[in-house]
């Protein structure tokens, strides 16, 4: 009988060397056929978290009230066999992490997506409760009685925002800018305000109470029939500001400009 250890060393090295590059290619051609493409470009419809119109052709043409998204695929790609009619199953996204109830094989499981889609999931979300959304680009948005309680939106971009009648209790407003944005008759009790620009915003009607608004920039702003009851004013800005009671803050009434007399 034939032994393979009779033969020379060099050529049993050459004989295991190539049978691990022929497992090695035929590992590969498996992953292959089953359209894995760690480079693939994908387009979806993002909405409440969920993925749908998902496809690796062109964004699609309409996705209703979702947003249009894309992102390259890097590890755990999306396997073509994973999407029926567009979308992905029992798809969510929490984290910056796809999971898929429906989908048995686990890849999508642990598949981490990209910054860029991270943030467009973030920053793209259904306005909800407790939701963060800091540092977002959020300007214009129309966020109308939105009830966003307990959301972090810490450092973002609110300018010219529509957010009357918004509930916002307790919500982390610190370093937003929300210049020129529409807060009539939102409800800020206890939210945190602090060093938020308010500049030339509309705060008339809206209920103040306990909110912190340390450091925060009113300049220009309107507070007419605005509760400040509890608020912590010390160190805002106070300029051209319309008071709660009418009055303006430059006015001369003893309170070094400001509206600390006229709340």
């Amino acid at each position: 009988m034939f032994a393979l250890s009779s033969l020379p060393r060099w050529i049993i090295d050459t004989i295991r060397t190539a049978l691990i590059l022929a497992v090695g290619l035929t590992v590969f051609s498996v992953y292959s056929a089953r359209g894995t493409n760690h480079d693939e470009t994908y387009f979806a419809c993002l909405y409440a978290g969920s993925l749908s119109q998902v496809n690796t052709t062109a964004p699609p043409a309409n996705c209703g009230r979702g947003s249009q998204i894309e992102w390259t695929s890097f590890g755990g790609t999306i396997d073509a066999s994973m999407i029926e009619d567009g979308s992905i199953p029992g798809s969510v996204i929490q984290d910056g992490t796809l999971h898929g109830s429906a989908i048995e094989d686990g890849t999508i499981e642990s598949a981490k997506l990209n910054e860029e889609l991270q943030y467009d999931i973030k920053c793209g979300a259904f306005a909800h409760p407790g939701h963060d959304f800091s540092d977002c680009d959020l300007r214009g948005a129309y966020l109308a009685y939105a009830n966003l309680a307990g959301a972090n939106l810490a450092d973002a971009n609110l300018v010219l925002a529509n957010l009357a009648s918004a509930i916002l209790i307790g919500a982390d407003l610190g370093d937003a800018d929300l210049a020129s944005a529409i807060l009539i008759g939102a409800d800020l009790g206890g939210a945190d305000l602090t060093s938020a620009t308010l500049i030339g915003a509309d705060l008339g009607d809206a209920d103040l109470t306990s909110a912190n608004l340390n450091f925060a920039n009113l300049r220009d702003a309107n507070l007419f029939g605005a509760n400040l009851t509890d608020a912590n004013l010390s160190g805002v800005i106070w300029n051209n500001t319309t008071c709660p009671d009418g009055t303006n803050s430059d006015a001369a009434d003893g309170d070094g400009f400001t509206c600390l007399n006229n709340l």
